[in-house]
C-alpha cells in the first residue's frame, strides 16, 4: 500500500514536470519559474510531515516511559503530553 502510494507520487511528479515543460515552453522564464516551484512545493510538504512524525515518536516514547514507571494509561498519556507540550 505504501509502495503503491509512492509509485503514484512518482508518476504524478513525472507527469507534472512533463506538463510544465511543454505547457510553458513559450518563454524560458515561465518554464524555469514553474519548474522551480515543484521541488520547493515537495520540500514544503515534506518538512511539516517530518515534524509531525518526530513529535509522534517523542510522544510515544514519553508515554511508554511513564507506563514503565507504573502509571496508568491515562496518567502516562497526560504526563507524556505535558512534557512534549
Amino acid at each position: 500500500m505504501v509502495r503503491d502510494s509512492i509509485a503514484e507520487v512518482d508518476w504524478t511528479l513525472v507527469l507534472t514536470v512533463f506538463l510544465v515543460i511543454f505547457a510553458f515552453r513559450g518563454t524560458a522564464s515561465a518554464t524555469l519559474i514553474a519548474s522551480a516551484t515543484i521541488p520547493v512545493s515537495i520540500l514544503g510538504i515534506t518538512l511539516p510531515m517530518g515534524f509531525v512524525v518526530d513529535d509522534a515518536i517523542v510522544m510515544i516514547v514519553n508515554i511508554v516511559r511513564h507506563r514503565e514507571m507504573g502509571k496508568s494509561k491515562l496518567q502516562a498519556a497526560l504526563d507524556g503530553a505535558n512534557e512534549v507540550g
